[in-house]
This record gives C-alpha cells, structure tokens and sequence, in this order.
C-alpha cells in the first residue's frame, strides 16, 4: 500500500551509510520512474538519469573525479594531508553506495533566443526542472522503503564525468543519487521555524 503522503516527506533522511544489502532492480525502475513524473520548464523534461553500477567505470570516474577534487583543494590552499582526508571520505561514499544514479540534465529541448540573459533564464530553468525530478525520486525511494542521499558533487567534477561516461557534449552533470538500504536511519537535523523563511505578504 502507498505510504501516506506526509509520512513520506517527513520520514525522508539523508544517508550516507548503507548496509550490503543489494536494491531490488524494480524499486529502481519505479524510483526513476516517479522522477520522470515532476513538472519541467514547458513540459521539456531536461532531466538525464544514469545508473552507475559497482564495477570497472564507477572506479575509473570516481577516481578521476577524487584527482580534481584534490587538486581544488590544494589549490585553495588546504594542508595536503586534510585535504586527502576529505577526498577519502568522498571516495569511500561513492565507491560503496549499492546503488550510484547520476541525475543530469540536457538543454536539447529546452527554448532558445537570440540573447544571453535569457538563455542563462532557460538554463536556470532546466537546472529547476532537474533538481524537481531529484526530489521525486527521495520521495520515492523512501516511499520504497529505501534510505537516499543527494550529493552535488558533479557540479564540481563535471568533465572527469562526462569523459569516464562518455556522455557526449550536450549532458551537464547535476547530482548523485545514492540508493541502498540502512538499519539505523538518521535524525531529522534541526529545520528553522517557518516564521523565519516565510513571510505572507
């Protein structure tokens, strides 16, 4: 049966530990299904989902996005030994989700103009569009029974992605998608009261 809609939103968490459990491939399909299902920008439905599985290449893009992750961080100036630290944390995260979905976007369908400013709205648009199709899948994943986690790190590591992938020039990388299983899952972290992000006008 359908978990109730606000169970859902309430009990979703951000996990970043998972058990050895495998996911079964049909809550995968219907994760990304329900994500296919949030509105976009003119119906153009800008949102991309790859599935990484363990293996080979999930090793060989993680490893190349860990080398420029490095380097940013030296080059901002951090100790060589933190910032290796932090790009262990980051790989060993990756590299042991059960389950790796990149979530990107193309500007294929999106609308095009003879100006920059709009163009730079269009793309601000499709970025909207994408991070809604992210939220579908949370939801659904935590309807499946499923503990998730949304990782920006793409943002940071774009080309090493798209070349590892070879996902060709028109697929810009947004987020990861974790999936997997977890016994323990975390507390709901403290959320401002809505008096302080709300304002009835």
């Amino acid at each position: 049966m359908m978990r109730d809609f606000y169970d859902v939103v309430s009990s979703r968490r951000s996990v970043r530990v998972f058990e050895e459990k495998p996911v079964d491939l049909a809550s995968i399909r219907k994760v990304l299904e329900v994500a296919t299902l949030a509105p976009s920008a003119h119906n153009s439905q800008p949102a991309r989902f790859f599935v990484i599985p363990k293996g080979d290449v999930r090793t060989q893009m993680v490893n190349r996005m860990s080398e420029e992750y490095l380097r940013d961080l030296l080059d901002d100036g951090g100790a060589q030994e933190p910032a290796e630290e932090t790009v262990s944390r980051s790989r060993k995260l990756l590299m042991s989700a059960p389950v790796l979905i990149l979530a990107a976007l193309t500007m294929k369908d999106m609308w095009k103009y003879s100006d920059d400013e709009r163009n730079l709205h269009e793309h601000t648009m499709a970025v909207q569009s994408t991070a809604a199709a992210i939220q579908n899948a949370l939801l659904a994943a935590c309807a499946e029974g499923l503990a998730s986690c949304w990782l920006c790190a793409p943002l940071f590591t774009k080309r090493a992605i798209v070349e590892t992938l070879e996902l060709g020039d028109d697929v810009e990388p947004q987020a990861f998608i974790l999936l997997g299983h977890t016994s323990v899952p975390p507390e709901m972290p403290q959320r401002k009261p809505l008096e302080e992000i709300v304002q009835m006008l």
